[in-house]
């Protein structure tokens, strides 16, 4: 048990580091939006929404609360305009 806890925090470690290394190389790694991966964000919260409504007789209040989280998630990917635009750090117009 001892060395999976091990392997897990080193995988954690080296996948946080990825990430500190693309926040770094392009600021617009985590803010562009693709239509790809807004439909395969669809699709894999779509199979949560499946795979937790076949456990729902065995683990009913956590297969309700996962539902709606994922028919949340379903609702946030698809209602986002492309106009839409985040812009990190944005100073406010000087009047």
């Amino acid at each position: 048990m001892t060395v999976f806890a091990a392997i897990m925090l080193m995988i954690g470690g080296i996948l946080d580091i990825m990430r500190g290394i693309a926040e770094i190389a392009d600021d617009d790694v985590f803010v562009a939006a693709s239509t790809w991966a807004r439909v395969l964000g669809v699709g894999i919260a779509g199979l949560v929404i499946l795979s937790n409504f076949l456990s729902l007789p065995y683990y009913p209040v956590w297969s309700i609360v996962m539902i709606a989280i994922s028919g949340f998630i379903i609702w946030a990917l698809c209602t986002m305009r492309r106009d839409d635009t985040f812009v990190p750090f944005e100073s406010p117009t000087s009047r």
